[in-house]
Parts: structure tokens; C-alpha cells; sequence
């Protein structure tokens, strides 16, 4: 089993948010899905998942995995009448056998367009279906302006694309910070936190059980839509019959040329409290 919750969450930093520009810092930010036409920018991505296999009870096992890519997004156009914004996402490079789908992101070579509103809802996907992962909106958005302290939560609903079962996202953000990063630059700290879960009658089946926790931070430049970078973990268990699955998941993410955020070396120290 991949890490159900780094699916959604690798796929919330892909593109940024903005707002504008101002040389000192505001009591309150407006993020919204926006970008300018022509705008290109590279993302490195370091995803690390260790995955424990048990069968009544018995570790069957022990599983670490590991892929670096580069994803670049290029906007194409944004309409600030409709509030839509197309751009596309391309993966440039991968070290690694993860599948860059099972994450949320075109496999090498692979190009895929996207259309969404400023609200964050995915309208278009490529050639994905409404219902896959690739529809979970980037980011929980918040209606108007937030201030430090604020919090917004967002819900959506999709199918797995491996055993097709119904999941459901629950996320909460809070904006953290309002800081200077650069010359003349604005960030927003963001905190995520939530959880996926299983839908309707499968939640009262013992086919499958699913627990899964996801937290992470994020700072991103709000006035020209750069993530500057990430680090999402989640804690996922899966239980069918006597077969039992835990996945422990970290991923980082930086804009290329910026500073890399700290690595996820306590991975092996939580790995080994969640084996036994």
C-alpha cells in the first residue's frame, strides 16, 4: 500500500498562491489560485516511504523506498474575470521506482494540464477522470483574507485508483506567519493537518480499515506564487482480514535554487517506534 495521505498532500504544493505585492508586512493575506501567462518555475521533490507488511499478525516485509524528481510548472493564461487559471506540470527528471502517479504527478516525460478555479476546484486534469486523485484540489483555500491564527478547513472526496475505494480527505490549515523572504517578498507559513478515511458502507465493512494521518508545513512566496518549500509526513494503516499494512511517508519539496528544507532524519527513529 502507498501512503494514501502523501498521495493528496504531494499534490498541494505544486502550484503556489498569490496575492499582492507589498514592501511591508500586511495584518492579513488573500490566497487565491492565480499566476501570470508564461510564468515557469522547477520544484525538487525527495518523497522517502517505509512500508511494513504483516499477515495474522507475522512481519512478512520490511519495505524503504525513495524517489527524487523535478516537476516544472508553466502557466499559460489566468483570467481575472473568471478567476481560472491553466498551467501545466511536467516531470523534468526522476532518481527512483516509485510510481510518480501513485504521488499525484506525471511520470517522467509525461506532461499534464490543468485548469482550476481561484477557489482551488480542479475543472480539468488531463485526461484523468473527475473522480481520480488528480481532481483533489492543491491546497485548502480559505474565503477572503486571513490573519495569523486563522484557520480553514477543506473536504473532498475521491476514488483510489489501485483498488478503487472511496476515500475522503479532511484538511485543516492556519496561517502561521506573515513574513519577509527576499528582496521586497511576502511569505505565508502554513501549517496542514487532517487525515483520509474511508466512504460510506465500506467504513462498516471489515473490508478495508484505513487510518491514516498526515501533518506538514509550508512556506510559499504569496505575491509571485514561488512554494519556496515543504515537508509533509503521514502515518498510514491499512487492515484486511488477517493482511495489515503500515507506511510511514516523508516528503520535502523546494524551489529550485532555494534553500533545501530540512530532511526527514528522524524517519528511521519514528520507523522504529511504529514497527512494533
Amino acid at each position: 500500500m502507498r501512503s494514501t495521505a502523501m498521495w493528496v498532500l504531494a499534490t498541494l504544493f505544486t502550484v503556489g498562491c498569490a496575492s499582492q505585492r507589498t514592501k511591508t508586512l500586511p495584518e492579513s493575506v488573500v490566497i487565491e489560485m492565480k499566476g501570470k501567462a508564461g510564468e515557469s518555475w522547477e520544484t525538487e521533490y525527495v518523497s522517502t516511504s517505509r512500508t511494513w507488511s504483516y499477515t495474522e499478525g507475522q512481519l512478512i516485509r520490511d519495505r524503504t523506498e525513495e524517489v527524487d524528481f523535478t516537476i516544472q510548472t508553466q502557466v499559460r493564461d489566468y483570467d481575472s474575470n473568471s478567476g481560472l487559471l491553466r498551467f501545466e506540470v511536467k516531470t523534468l527528471k526522476k532518481e527512483g521506482v516509485i510510481p510518480l502517479r501513485d504521488l499525484a504527478f506525471p511520470e517522467l516525460g509525461e506532461t499534464i494540464d490543468y485548469v482550476v478555479q481561484k477557489s482551488g476546484k480542479v475543472l480539468k486534469a488531463g485526461a484523468f477522470r473527475p473522480d481520480s486523485l488528480f481532481y483533489v484540489p492543491s491546497l485548502p483555500i480559505p474565503k477572503g483574507p486571513v490573519q495569523v491564527g486563522d484557520t480553514w478547513s477543506l473536504t473532498h472526496a475521491w476514488i483510489s485508483g489501485a483498488n478503487h475505494i472511496p476515500l475522503q480527505l479532511e484538511a485543516v490549515g492556519i496561517l502561521k506567519a506573515i513574513e519577509g523572504c527576499g528582496k521586497d517578498s511576502i511569505c505565508a507559513r502554513i501549517e496542514i493537518s487532517g487525515g483520509v478515511d474511508v466512504l460510506g458502507a465500506m467504513q462498516k465493512s471489515p473490508l478495508p480499515v484505513l487510518s491514516s494521518e498526515i501533518r506538514g508545513s509550508v512556506l510559499f512566496d504569496v505575491a509571485s506564487s514561488d512554494v519556496i518549500w515543504s515537508q509533509i509526513v503521514s502515518e498510514d494503516q491499512m487492515a484486511a482480514g488477517s493482511e495489515r499494512t503500515k507506511v510511514l511517508s516523508c516528503m520535502v519539496s523546494w524551489r529550485k535554487g532555494s534553500k533545501r528544507p530540512e530532511p526527514c532524519d528522524w524517519l528511521k527513529e519514528r520507523a522504529d517506534s511504529l514497527k512494533r
